[in-house]
């Protein structure tokens, strides 16, 4: 029976080392932060102001939903409608982030679990909500494109076209 440990031995310690292995990979390389992104027409309200003497922005907002720090690097988007992700023809851009307006934070930023980064982009006729793209998010540390649901970018142009009726569609990104 003596002669049968070293054996057994070796093999408890092969399993824990394997499993080691597994959980620095697993840790490493696919256990990432998870963050959601959001997008809307937003009103800036101070106190003693009414909705309608307020000037309006696009809300971009991530939240960082664990388990580890992320940092946000930009804004971007793309034009990917059927037919170009069918042909293969997705047009990516960047958005230049709006470092005049005090209330946004500065680009790359590190949010923590739990917290929310909300970037404030201009909204006027000649916003991005005026070209021809179908998504727009954030691209985070670990080389991911975030983008915000569909069903935002939807109504946000549709607010954009009752607030601005008079806006032709750009169709240069």
């Amino acid at each position: 029976m003596w002669e049968w440990a070293p054996v057994v031995i070796s093999l408890v310690s092969l399993a824990l080392a394997g499993f080691a292995l597994g959980w620095n990979v697993y840790r490493d390389v696919v256990l990432k932060a998870r963050v959601k992104v959001s997008f809307a027409v937003v009103y800036l309200v101070s106190p003693g102001q009414h909705v309608s003497d307020t000037p309006q922005y696009l809300k971009l907002s991530v939240t960082n939903h664990g388990p580890g720090p992320v940092r946000i690097e930009m804004i971007l988007g793309k034009v990917a409608p059927v037919w170009r992700r069918i042909l293969r023809r997705v047009q990516h851009f960047v958005i230049v982030h709006d470092y005049t307006n005090p209330l946004n934070p500065k680009l790359p930023s590190k949010i923590e679990v739990g917290d929310t980064l909300n970037l404030l982009l201009p909204y006027n006729e000649t916003s991005v909500l005026n070209g021809l793209g179908t998504h727009i998010g954030v691209s985070d540390s670990f080389g991911r494109s975030l983008f915000a649901p569909m069903k935002d970018l939807q109504k946000a142009r549709a607010q954009f076209a009752k607030d601005f009726p008079e806006a032709k569609l750009r169709a240069d990104v």
